[in-house]
């Protein structure tokens, strides 16, 4: 077991107040609440944190907040597309996928993800070209929808 070390953490009383009533509200006390949360914030993988932090200085916001705020964005779209079609869209599918290994994370999903996500659109796209090139409408699946992205009022299924 590492020796564990006491550190000192000096903060502003706003702060200190968030951090009591956050371990208050789940029944820990300070210092568990701390470490918990450095624990969590430490664990982020660095390909992920660096994405975090670029988008950060482009949007000129904390990386907590640009966290906050793509998962709110992502997970509101998610649960409206389930509510409409029945099932998770691909990226929520993806974002929890195994290798022998167990969960895929951090590069190796990253990467995974994207060559799969290019691939379906590469596919739609040339989809969307025949249909064109034959002078026919363009007729999509709730699945393909959810490729592009698209509200699901937005599509044809």
């Amino acid at each position: 077991m590492a020796k564990e070390e006491v550190v000192m953490i000096r903060m502003n009383t706003e702060l200190r107040e968030r951090i009591k009533a956050e371990a208050l509200k789940q029944e820990i006390s300070i210092p568990e609440y701390m470490r918990q949360a450095l624990e969590n914030w430490t664990s982020f993988n660095v390909h992920f944190l660096e994405k975090i932090y670029i988008l950060a200085e482009d949007q000129k916001i904390p990386m907590t907040l640009v966290i906050q705020q793509l998962l709110t964005s992502y997970l509101g779209q998610d649960y409206a597309f389930q509510d409409v079609f029945g099932m998770p869209t691909r990226a929520f599918t993806r974002a929890f996928q195994h290798d022998e290994k167990g969960l895929i994370s951090g590069n190796k999903l990253s990467e995974l993800v994207f060559q799969q996500t290019l691939a379906d659109i590469a596919g739609l796209r040339n989809k969307l070209i025949q249909s064109v090139q034959e002078g026919k409408a363009a007729v999509i699946t709730k699945e393909e929808a959810a490729i592009l992205g698209a509200a699901p009022s937005e599509t044809n299924t």
